[in-house]
């Protein structure tokens, strides 16, 4: 064994390494190629699996990824309206103000897959929030079975609405 002494600030005082080597015997040998194949094997076999995983999510989450259409939202009352927008469980797609007879396009978006949504709206001149339920149903089959590339979004009054494909 030898020792390197460095009289350098920025390094290690004492610094030791061995040049000798080990030997192994016949049995040791033996038994450490057993074990590198094993671990080889494990490594390829992990690799596959992590593979898999990856390639069958990939597959398997296009048909989890919402359909892309154009939605339109069309003011048919004759109010004001403002903060308009159409919310579901976690998200909201909205177009802000909208005049009497007025409407607001949002392009290329994934139309979420629930069966029911709220439509709410403030009236300009009341300042009074309404909040209509609206069913997703029909839309979402047509939707999804590709039928369907703009959704509408009916605003009728303070109490009614419905969601179409158009």
């Amino acid at each position: 064994m030898k020792s390197v002494k460095s009289e350098d600030p920025f390094t290690i005082p004492d610094i030791h390494f061995s040049t000798e080597c080990l030997s192994l015997t016949g049995v040791e040998q033996n038994e450490s190629y057993s074990l590198e194949i094993i671990e080889n094997s494990m490594r390829y076999t992990i690799l596959l699996l992590m593979s898999l995983v990856i390639s069958g999510c990939a597959n398997g989450c296009k048909s989890v990824r919402p359909k892309s259409v154009d939605v339109v939202f069309v003011n048919l009352s004759t109010h004001d309206l403002n903060g308009v927008k159409i919310e579901h469980d976690d998200r909201e797609l909205g177009v802000g103000m909208m005049m009497r007879g007025g409407g607001g396009t949002l392009l290329d978006v994934g139309w979420p897959m629930v069966p029911n949504a709220k439509v709410t709206f403030i009236d300009q001149h009341t300042r009074n929030p309404y909040s209509i339920n609206v069913s997703l149903v029909s839309v979402n089959e047509q939707v999804q079975a590709g039928k369907c590339h703009r959704v509408l979004i009916r605003i009728m009054d303070y109490d009614k609405a419905d969601v179409v494909c158009e």
